[in-house]
C-alpha cells in the first residue's frame, strides 16, 4: 500500500479518535444533563446511561487504535503474521 495512503488513513483514524474523545467529554454529559432538565423523573438513569454511552465510545476508540496498528503492519507488508492477527482480534473483541 502506498505510504501516502497509509498516512492519510492514519490521519482519518486520529481524527475519528479525537472526535470520539470530544463526544465522551462534552457531548454525552451535555446530552444527559439536557435530558434530565427536560424530564426530571429520569434523573436516576442519567449516570448509568452516560456510563454505557462512554463505554461504547471507548470500545470504538480501542478498535481505532487497533486499526492504527494494523495500518503500520500493512505499511511493512507483514499482513499475515501473528502480530497482525492479534490486532484483528482486538478489533473483534472491541466490537463484541
Amino acid at each position: 500500500m502506498p505510504r501516502l495512503l497509509v498516512l492519510a488513513l492514519r490521519a482519518c483514524v486520529a481524527a475519528a479518535f479525537l472526535l470520539g474523545l470530544f463526544g465522551q467529554l462534552v457531548v454525552v454529559p451535555a446530552t444527559a444533563a439536557d435530558e434530565v432538565e427536560r424530564f426530571p423523573p429520569y434523573a436516576p438513569f442519567a449516570a448509568p446511561y452516560m456510563a454505557v454511552a462512554i463505554a461504547g465510545v471507548a470500545c470504538v476508540q480501542v478498535a481505532l487504535l487497533a486499526v492504527w496498528r494494523l495500518l503500520g503492519v500493512v505499511d511493512r507488508d507483514a499482513v499475515f503474521t501473528p502480530r497482525a492477527f492479534r490486532w484483528v482480534d482486538t478489533v473483534i473483541g472491541a466490537a463484541a
